[in-house]
């Protein structure tokens, strides 16, 4: 067996500390090593498979912009509305008045009803190209590019996983062909926004997990970007808590300090903001003030658990309409004369007391609105999602015994991230940001089942005697 850097005939000591762990085993108490030169050059970093898998990248983009820009010129959407009456209030309040604020029928001063970084983007949008039609046209558009990106950057997160690139070219491919939710990618919001950049921090987590050697500057960083997606997103608060809790239990590397480090970074990040809040509200929470509204106007006597049956209920019998401060001037007015944490506390209180009178309604309800998070509607929707969902839980389950570490992430991400939204009523948007995660894994469960994606994930699962022998035969290494 030729001698390898850092063993004894090479003059080297610490033998244990220069051998890669890769092809090191022990068997009847003899330590064995072999670090043939093909196996180190074939695992290029997760920046040189990017630049390998460019090309797909961009023609996925690329795809995925030209259907999207199509919808909006077919449907009209790139003449219509923004329909994004609080974004687009508070966006104009910012490029008029240079406070983030007034988000309701009446103007009620700062706010707290938005998390800042969408409203922001929008007001400089505004800045550039009017809020006239062209306004508009630059709102969608951008909405439609990071739908568009986010398609592109799931190669990226199957190269982090350590998978085939082919599985985040089908999920790409087919998403950006094949739009579930077109609507919802131009109009929906900040769900485009957030999903580009929750498929972003999620590429940057685990390759931040399947490093051996992450410095505490890396760990830094990724609390940074998971602070910033926090301020578009704060419903990835439990999505955060639970990836830093596994990051300790369950990466061999982890440490306490590094994911203190992590923890602490994201936490200055949200500081700014927090500070701003108590000081305009004296009140301290938790980036929005307006949970307790969306409680309240999804938790009442007749509530529908559909988003679109409580807008579009009978004007008379409308009970979004009546009690939305951005629909109703009177309360509104309320909000001016209480201030918006106070109002917001108080509908909370509404919301907890109808809770607990009616337990049964309320837990008819959170069961509906989960089963539509996961499975849509209408029907013809549902058996799309259930199909999707299904394959996807195959590939979660899958990739458990491939690439545990991602697997981990994944499972995460699927538990916490809807439990806030099985409380109040269901839209498609907010659903929207997981679906990356569906298609991916469902491609995954495609492609494996069809034996044309990667079977081991480099770096996580342990390497037995048997798997070392088979790696140096294939390499023309003789072992002892």
């Amino acid at each position: 067996m030729r001698p390898f850097p850092g063993s004894p005939s090479e003059g080297g000591s610490e033998i244990l500390d220069r051998t890669p762990p890769e092809l090191a085993f022990v068997t009847q108490g003899r330590l064995h090593r072999a670090v043939p030169k093909e196996i180190s050059q074939a695992t290029p970093s997760l920046r040189g498979q990017v630049r390998e898998n460019l090309r797909s990248m961009l023609i996925i983009l690329a795809l995925a912009i030209a259907v999207r820009v199509a919808f909006m010129h077919f449907a009209g959407w790139d003449k219509g509305p923004l329909y994004f009456a609080e974004v687009e209030r508070v966006a104009r309040s910012l490029l008029t008045q240079n406070v983030f604020g007034n988000p309701y029928a009446l103007p009620t001063g700062p706010t707290a009803h938005l998390a800042p970084v969408y409203p922001w983007l929008v007001s400089v949008l505004f800045r550039v190209f009017g809020t006239g039609g062209l306004g508009t046209l630059s709102v969608h558009l951008f909405n439609a590019v990071c739908a568009s990106v986010q398609y592109a950057l799931l190669v990226v997160l199957a190269l982090a996983c350590g998978l085939s690139p082919r599985v985040g070219i089908l999920a790409g491919a087919v998403g950006a062909l094949i739009p579930l939710h077109p609507l919802v990618e131009v109009h929906g919001w900040e769900a485009s926004f957030v999903a580009m950049c929750w498929t972003a921090v999620l590429v940057f987590t685990i390759d931040w997990w399947r490093r051996s050697a992450a410095s505490p500057l890396h760990a830094a960083l990724i609390g940074f970007c998971w602070g910033l997606l926090l301020l578009a997103a704060p419903s990835m608060l439990l999505v955060f808590l639970a990836v830093m809790t596994l990051y300790f239990l369950v990466v061999p590397q982890s440490t306490l300090g590094r994911t203190a480090i992590a923890v602490a970074a994201a936490g200055l990040v949200l500081l700014p903001w927090t500070v701003r809040n108590e000081k305009a509200f004296h009140h301290l929470f938790f980036i929005r003030s307006n949970f307790g509204l969306e409680l309240s106007l999804s938790n009442h006597d007749g509530a529908s658990p559909l988003f679109v049956s409580e807008t579009h209920a009978p004007r008379d019998n409308n009970f979004f309409l009546r009690r939305h401060p951005a629909a109703n001037p009177f309360e509104a007015q309320l909000i001016q004369q209480m201030g918006e944490a106070n109002y917001h506390h108080e509908r909370l209180e509404e919301a907890m007391q109808w809770i607990k009178t009616h337990p049964r309604a309320f837990l008819e309800l959170t069961a509906r609105r989960a089963w539509y998070f996961w499975f849509s509607s209408p029907w013809y929707r549902s058996l799309i999602q259930l199909a999707l969902v299904a394959a996807a839980l195959v590939g979660l389950l899958r990739l458990f015994r491939v690439a545990p570490l991602a697997a981990w992430l994944f499972a995460a991400c699927w538990l916490m991230f809807p439990l806030v939204y099985y409380f109040i009523f269901f839209d498609t948007r907010y659903e929207y940001p997981l679906n990356q995660s569906l298609l991916f894994l469902a491609s995954f469960a495609l492609l494996d089942a069809l034996k044309l994606t990667n079977r081991v994930a480099p770096g996580e699962r342990e390497r037995s005697p048997r798997t070392v022998l088979n790696i140096a035969a294939m390499n023309g290494v003789r072992l002892p």
